[in-house]
């Protein structure tokens, strides 16, 4: 039985009592000497806990550093008030009057400075509506949306290394990194203190090594978490809380009670797994070092097509070698996105060997290095790029051709076509379209701002092609008529039509 069927005694015994305090210690830990943050708001019971346990405190929590302290705070504290972990470590760091202490926020709370190092992903799973005690129903939709966030990852082996968290009224999950990303030291500035004992004191001065990656969860990784997760909040009713991706956050702390609405509810351990997750840090660290590959990679793409087929006798019939022939394009770019990409197919077929040893493939490949006046290299590409039909797609829309692949009948995920399919949509536009109704930003992508709108179609509810008529209004206005017609008669019936969050990867593939 599912772990969110069992009333809370027997998911205690059968879920919760696998795990222990010092089994979740040292796997949070990594068996190295760590400081872990208990969250009291209490200052009162925290004050009294720390002088009970003699342990070092700030005005957010206290601080231990083994599993026998944590478990004896988690015993004396947890029938008392609600308490939280902090997810990464700390460490000490000055405060305004130059104390290095735990707490150095501006009220002596514990703050982003004092973060050591990012160990993990932290990714909160709750309700969206949060009146009450969460049913059964909805944790069970908490940990649909859990299982959905680690069968992403297990694309590229990312969640062998994860802690997932009952926090009483949802889910959380605690994705370890491979190699811990240090936090960069800050410096700070002498100034005059005024109203205290103390003449001088210091302030933090964040610099832009500190705030790179101070913002590289925030900013990377955990934007493509809530942006995939954004597309089950309607259908499942829960979402992702967008601040947990914050350097200081805390999460809730397991063997702990969550005392809210007039009760409480027990937080437990529902899994760990201790092996490695091969490369997830480097993966996080291409955002802070090259922002396009980072892009193109994005784990959290959409990748739900069937593959083409190759026939060797019937090459010429190919989508990609249609395009190829029968239109002039760039030589560089044809070599390294649609020859490219059908190269990916011919790799991809049990008969790869066949297809290239193929008179019509010798042919095909004459010809197109007389059209190009260049070479066509017949080495198939590696395992990590990947054929991806909507990198044609967007191919063919960057160099203003109608797309050779029809996707209207893969992953519908709103149902607008079914009132835009047959309408002009450019005759709407004069008819319907209110200026600005629609608002579009300034630093992103055609395709960024299409992805956008289907968002905000599928939040707010929204059908019909008068909503669409008011983006093309916008749309025009920011990259002018003749883009914005080709997308109104060529383009938006489709890409209204499926999951686009597909990405190309490096190379245009």
């Amino acid at each position: 039985m599912n772990w969110y069927e069992l009333e809370e005694g027997d998911r205690i015994k059968q879920f919760y009592s696998k795990y222990s305090i010092q089994e979740f210690w040292d796997w949070w830990s990594g068996g190295d000497s760590k400081v872990m943050e208990v969250r009291i708001k209490d200052y009162k019971l925290l004050r009294e806990t720390a002088d009970k346990f003699k342990v070092p405190y700030s005005t957010s929590g206290v601080y231990v550093n083994n599993a026998t302290s944590l478990k004896q705070i988690i015993g004396y504290v947890r029938d008392k008030a609600t308490i939280w972990f902090g997810i990464n470590p700390r460490k000490k760091n000055k405060n305004l009057k130059g104390w290095s202490v735990y707490g150095s926020g501006p009220q002596g709370g514990s703050a982003d400075i004092n973060v050591d190092e990012i160990c993990f992903l932290f990714i909160d799973i709750d309700r969206v509506d949060k009146n009450g005690l969460a049913t059964n129903e909805d944790l069970k939709n908490c940990d649909i949306l859990a299982n959905n966030i680690l069968e992403r990852l297990s694309k590229e082996k990312w969640n062998n290394s994860y802690c997932k968290i009952c926090s009483g009224n949802g889910v959380q999950l605690l994705i370890k990194l491979d190699e811990s990303l240090v936090v960069p030291n800050i410096i700070f500035k002498k100034i005059e203190l005024i109203d205290s004992k103390m003449k001088y004191g210091a302030i933090p001065i964040e610099n832009s090594e500190y705030l790179s990656i101070k913002n590289i969860i925030s900013e990377g990784i955990g934007k493509e978490v809530y942006n995939f997760c954004k597309k089950l909040k309607i259908e499942l009713n829960v979402e992702v809380d967008k601040k947990t991706f914050n350097l200081s956050r805390v999460g809730a702390l397991p063997f702990s009670k969550n005392i809210k609405h007039g009760s409480f509810r027990w937080r437990g351990i529902l899994e760990i797994k201790k092996e490695e997750n091969e490369g997830f840090s480097d993966y996080i660290l291409t955002k802070k070092i090259n922002i396009k590959e980072f892009k193109e990679r994005n784990v959290f793409s959409n990748r739900k097509y069937s593959q083409l087929k190759l026939n060797p006798k019937k090459l010429r019939q190919n989508e990609i070698i249609k395009l190829m022939l029968e239109n002039q394009l760039s030589y560089g770019e044809i070599n390294n996105v649609p020859w490219c990409q059908f190269k990916c197919l011919v790799r991809d077929s049990k008969n790869s060997e066949e297809i290239l040893n193929s008179d019509d493939y010798k042919i095909i490949k004459k010809e197109l290095e007389i059209k190009y006046k260049g070479m066509f290299s017949s080495n198939l590409p590696k395992e990590d790029i990947k054929y991806n039909p909507m990198t044609i797609w967007k191919y063919c829309v960057r160099n203003n051709i109608i797309p050779v692949y029809n996707f209207s009948d893969i992953n519908k995920n709103i149902d607008i076509e079914l009132k835009i399919k047959n309408r002009d949509l450019w005759r709407d536009k004069e008819i319907y379209g209110e200026e600005k109704k629609y608002k579009l930003e300034q630093d992103t992508t055609e395709f960024e701002d299409i992805d956008n709108f289907k968002l905000y179609l599928n939040e707010n509810n929204l059908k019909g092609y008068a909503v669409v008529s008011n983006f093309l209004v916008s749309f025009e206005q920011k990259y002018g008529t003749s883009k914005a017609k080709f997308f109104a008669d060529n383009i938006l019936k489709d890409y209204l039509s499926y999951d686009s969050n597909i990405v190309e990867n490096k190379n245009g593939n």
